[in-house]
């Protein structure tokens, strides 16, 4: 609980929240062999920020052709909005905890 007040107080204090997948390393889906397995977190990545940062879990259930899982995680902390353009979570200050 202290972590979350010590983020929200961060956020409204100038910050906006820190990007967690902000999409820059993101491998297109072409550049990625369908006949391979991932190796690495990063060739999971689709881009888009809001919906969380995707895994390599081949072993996984939820896991596609390639090995990456989606993420089981919202990128974004309880009272925070999530940007896609900007790549970052925005603390509503305004809210009552």
């Amino acid at each position: 609980m202290k972590r979350i007040w010590a983020v929200l107080l961060l956020a409204c204090g100038g910050g906006g929240g820190a990007p967690v997948d902000a999409g820059a390393d993101a491998v297109p889906d072409s550049e990625v062999d369908a006949g391979s397995s991932c190796t690495a977190d990063f060739e999971c990545q689709d881009g888009i920020f809001c919906n969380g940062r995707e895994l390599c879990l081949p072993g996984a259930a939820s896991a596609d052709a390639r090995g990456c899982a989606p993420a089981t995680e919202d990128p974004c902390l309880m009272g925070q909005t999530c940007n896609d353009t900007e790549g970052r979570c925005i603390t509503d200050c305004g809210m009552s905890p």
